[in-house]
C-alpha cells in the first residue's frame, strides 16, 4: 500500500530551463555551445550537487576545467533563478497528494548555492511538504541506492510503500530495483494530472469542455433532460457536440440505420415513406416533449428530395445527427452550427485537418457556446461526407482539439471504461485513469467504447478525454491520457480478449541462424491476405496466431507454401484458441506479475496454451482453450482486484 509520494525537483517541480537562460544572456552560440558542454552537461554538475560546496568553490570546480570560462561561469551560477523556475501546476499538485491521504516528500539532487538561490521562490512550496533530501546536504546523489536506503531509513518507509517521480531513466530504475514504485514523468504528464485533479475538486468550474453526447444519451426527450442538467451544471461545457438517437430499448433501431434503411430502399426503387414518416415521429416526440417550438417539416423535405439521389448516402445518414443539432440548440439556446460549414473533406471523402482547424477557430471564436452535430462535413462543393460509424466521437475530439479545450467529455450509457467485458465479469468496475496505448491494447482485443480515430486529435492537443455516464453524472468516469504519473491500483489496468484463433508454430533446428527465414513464413500469410494477430518466438520456434475463420479458407494453400518456402523440422496447428491481454502500466514496476496470473489460471484449472510479454511490459498476452475464455478472464480479474478489494 502506498503510503508517501516522494518528488524529484528538477524538471518534475521545477523547470530546469538552462538552455533558454543560455539563448538569453549568450549570443555567440558557438559560447553557448561551449558553455553547455563545460558547465551544464559535464560531471562536475553532478559533482557539486553531491558536496557541500560554497558558491567560490563551485566555481573553482567548473573553472579548473575551462579556465577561459570563469566569468561566465561565475554570472550562470550566481544567477540560477533565472532558470529555476516553479511550474504552475507544482502547488496543486502536492496539495491534491496530501489531500488524498498521502505524505509528500522530495528526494533531490541538488546544490548548496541552487538551494541557497531558490528557497525563497522557485522551491518554496518545500516547506508544504513533509520533509525530503537534498543530495548536497548527504554528500550523496541519485541514482546511488545508498541515497533512496537512507530516505527510508530516516523517514521510516519501507520501498513498497513508496511512490517516486523522476524525469531521469537512471533514477526510476534504481528506485524499482529498490522495490519502490518508480514513474518517470515529465511537464505534460504532470499538467494533465492537475486537470484530473480540478475535475475532481473545486476547481472544475474554471476549465473549458468540450462535452460530446452519444445517440443512447439523446434517444428520447428524457434523454435530452440529463443532457441538459449536466451541460448547465458548468459553465464550463460550452460547445456541446451531439450524436443521432439511439436505441431507446433493446429492440428499437437507431435513427442512422433507420436513415440508411431509407436510402436503400430509394436506390432500389422501394416505398420508403412509412419509414421516413416514423423517422420524423421520433423527432416530433422529443420535439413535444421537450415543449419546444420547432417544426422540421422543411428538413424532412430536403431529406425526401435528397434520397432519390446516387450520391446522397452520406447526406441522408448525416441528417440524424443534424436533426438533433437543430434540436438540442433549441432546447439549450444557444447558436447552431453546421457541421458543414465547419469540417472539411476533399472530394475524395478524406477528411482535411489543417482547413477544418482554421474554420472551426474562426467560428467558434464568435461563439461562446454552440452545438456543433458530430459524424459529418463537407467539401468545398458542398457535398456531404462521413466519418466511419461512430464518427461523432472523432468531431467532438476535432472541437476540442480546435478550441484548445481542457478537456473532452464524451458522454455515453456506462461509467467509463470497465476494468474487464461486463458480460463476463459481473460489477465490472470502472478504470480511473488510462493512457491512449492502454486504451489501444484493449480496444484491439475487443474493449471498446470510443472511437480509435477521436484520439488522435486530442492526442496531439495534449487534451484528456474523460468518458462519462449521462444517466449517472455523479460518477467520475475514466480519464484518457497520453501519459500519467498515477499508479494503477490493480497493477493490472485492464482485461479483454476474443476467442477464434489458430496457432501455426513452426521448429527449425538453429531458426536464428537462418536471415530471412521469419519474414520468409509471414510472406506466405500475406500472400493470402491473413492478417497476423500474435508472433511469439523463441530460439527455435515460432508461432503465428490468426483468426481461425480466415485461416480455414486458405489452410491447405498456406500450409503447401510454408513446405515449399521454408525447411522445417516441424509443424503444428492449435485450433479454438482464445487470446487474452492483460493490459498495465504498473507491471513492469511489479514483480511476480506474470507469476499471480499462472497461478490464478492454475487455480481456476485453466491450462494456458501460449504466454508472451511484450518488450515495454505493457502487456501480457495469454492463449487459452475458447471453452476456458470466460473462466481465465474471471480468474485474472479476481487476483488482481477482487483480492485487492478485499
Amino acid at each position: 500500500m502506498i503510503k508517501a509520494v516522494v518528488f524529484d525537483i528538477g524538471d518534475v517541480l521545477v523547470n530546469f530551463g538552462w538552455r533558454e537562460f543560455l539563448e538569453k544572456n549568450f549570443d555567440d552560440p558557438d559560447l553557448r555551445e561551449e558553455l553547455a558542454r563545460e558547465v551544464f552537461e559535464h560531471e562536475t554538475w553532478g559533482y557539486c550537487d553531491a558536496h557541500d560546496l560554497s558558491l567560490e568553490e563551485e566555481i573553482s570546480a567548473f573553472a579548473s576545467h575551462a579556465p577561459h570560462l570563469e566569468k561566465e561561469i561565475r554570472y550562470i551560477l550566481t544567477h540560477m533563478s533565472e532558470f529555476l523556475t516553479v511550474y504552475p501546476y507544482t502547488h496543486a499538485w502536492i496539495r491534491a497528494m496530501k489531500e488524498k491521504g498521502y505524505k509528500v516528500y522530495f528526494l533531490s539532487n541538488y546544490s548548496r548555492i541552487a538551494y541557497e538561490q531558490t528557497k525563497d521562490n522557485a522551491i518554496s512550496f518545500i516547506r508544504d511538504m513533509d520533509g525530503g533530501l537534498f543530495s548536497y546536504r548527504e554528500q550523496m546523489a541519485k541514482p546511488d541506492p545508498a541515497f533512496f536506503k537512507l530516505f527510508c531509513e530516516r523517514y521510516q518507509y519501507k520501498p513498497e510503500e513508496i511512490l517516486f517521480f523522476d524525469d531521469m531513466r537512471d533514477n526510476v530504475h534504481a528506485s524499482r530495483m529498490l522495490g519502490m514504485q518508480g514513474i518517470r514523468v515529465n511537464r505534460k504528464m504532470m499538467e494533465q494530472e492537475v486537470k484530473w485533479y480540478k475535475l475532481t475538486s473545486g476547481g472544475k468550474h474554471d476549465m473549458l469542455k468540450v462535452v460530446k453526447f452519444g445517440g443512447s444519451s439523446l434517444a428520447d426527450s428524457g434523454q435530452f433532460e440529463k443532457v441538459k442538467a449536466i451541460v448547465e451544471a458548468e459553465e464550463g461545457r460550452r460547445y456541446v457536440i451531439p450524436s443521432a438517437p439511439g436505441k431507446r430499448s433493446a429492440d428499437d433501431t437507431k435513427i442512422t440505420d433507420m436513415l440508411y434503411t431509407c436510402y436503400e430502399k430509394a436506390q432500389a426503387g422501394e416505398d420508403y415513406m412509412p419509414l421516413l414518416d416514423s423517422i420524423k415521429a421520433r423527432y416530433d416526440d422529443i420535439i413535444n416533449g421537450l415543449g419546444i417550438d420547432l417544426d422540421l417539416t422543411k428538413e424532412f423535405k430536403e431529406i425526401k428530395d435528397h434520397l432519390s439521389k446516387p450520391d446522397a448516402r452520406d447526406y441522408t445518414a448525416s441528417r440524424g445527427e443534424y436533426l438533433n443539432g437543430l434540436i438540442l440548440a433549441e432546447y439549450l439556446g444557444i447558436p447552431f452550427i453546421d457541421a458543414a460549414e465547419i469540417i472539411c473533406f476533399n472530394a475524395e471523402g478524406v477528411y482535411q485537418a489543417g482547413t477544418t482547424k482554421q474554420l472551426t477557430a474562426a467560428a467558434l471564436a464568435n461563439n461562446k457556446n454552440a452545438v456543433i452535430p458530430g459524424f459529418y462535413g463537407a467539401d468545398r462543393s458542398g457535398q456531404i461526407h462521413t466519418f466511419s460509424r461512430g464518427g461523432s466521437d472523432i468531431t467532438g475530439a476535432i472541437i476540442a482539439g480546435a478550441v484548445g479545450a481542457d478537456i473532452y467529455e464524451n458522454w455515453t450509457d456506462v461509467s467509463g471504461v470497465l476494468i474487464a467485458d461486463p458480460g463476463i465479469v459481473e460489477n465490472a468496475y470502472p478504470i480511473d485513469v488510462i493512457t491512449y496505448r492502454e486504451l489501444r491494447e484493449l480496444s484491439y482485443m475487443g474493449a471498446a467504447v470510443l472511437h480509435e480515430d477521436a484520439i488522435f486529435p486530442v492526442k496531439e492537443a495534449g487534451i484528456p478525454i474523460n468518458i462519462r455516464n449521462t444517466n449517472k453524472p455523479e460518477d467520475p468516469g475514466t480519464l484518457i491520457v497520453e501519459m500519467t504519473c498515477r499508479p494503477s491500483p490493480y497493477v493490472m489496468t485492464g482485461v479483454a480478449g476474443k476467442k477464434g484463433f489458430v496457432g501455426v508454430t513452426i521448429e527449425k533446428e538453429r531458426m536464428n541462424d537462418i536471415v530471412g527465414y521469419c519474414r520468409a513464413v509471414l510472406g506466405v500469410f500475406a500472400h493470402y491476405g491473413i492478417n497476423i494477430e500474435h508472433m511469439p518466438s523463441g530460439i527455435d520456434t515460432m508461432s503465428v496466431f490468426v483468426h481461425q475463420d480466415h485461416f480455414q479458407e486458405f489452410e491447405q494453400k498456406v500450409l503447401t507454401e510454408i513446405k515449399s518456402t521454408v525447411e522445417y523440422d516441424h509443424i503444428e496447428l492449435e485450433n479454438d484458441v482464445a487470446l487474452i491481454a492483460v493490459v498495465g502500466r504498473g507491471m513492469r514496476s511489479v514483480r511476480g506479475t506474470a507469476g499471480r496470473i499462472f497461478s490464478a489460471l492454475a487455480h481456476a484449472n485453466v491450462n494456458v496454451r501460449m504466454i508472451d510479454q511484450g518488450s515495454s511490459e505493457l502487456n501480457i498476452i495469454i492463449g487459452v482453450h475458447n471453452q476456458d475464455f470466460e473462466t481465465a478472464i474471471k480468474a485474472i480479474y479476481s487476483i488482481f482486484v477482487d483480492v485487492k478489494k478485499s
